[in-house]
């Protein structure tokens, strides 16, 4: 009986493993604890101190929480820019502040900065 008892264990535990993942397999073992302990309370007339309610507490809010998550990143808020008319990269460049406005090869989103240190504006 104990030998049928271990040999389906460790086709329970294959299983888990192949169709889940580790973490899964800890938390199976640990609720698995919790609930024999509860089971033998009835049955056996076990006590609980309570250090194993706490700890069952714990077990019972780390399975809630790990279940209830599922892994996908929230969506971030998409912002909608106006319509435009496509003319290529030179809308970009103008948008970024890289085209110069006449003032020679000098962008205007750079400042001038003067002899003694100071930024000038043109």
């Amino acid at each position: 009986l104990v030998v049928i008892n271990q040999g389906m264990s460790g086709f329970v535990v294959s299983m888990m493993i192949k169709y889940a993942d580790n973490v899964l397999k800890g938390f199976a073992f640990a609720m698995a604890a919790v609930l024999a302990t509860l089971f033998s309370v009835p049955l056996f007339g076990a006590s609980l101190s309570p250090s194993f309610i706490a700890g069952a507490c714990v077990v019972a809010v780390a399975v809630k929480m790990y279940s209830h998550y599922d892994g996908t990143p929230e969506p971030k808020a998409v912002q909608s820019e106006p319509a435009r008319a496509d003319k290529g990269d030179e809308v970009e460049e103008e948008e970024l502040g890289l085209l110069s406005k006449g003032e020679g090869d000098r962008p205007s989103a750079v400042p001038e900065v003067g002899a003694s240190g100071r930024v000038t504006s043109t």
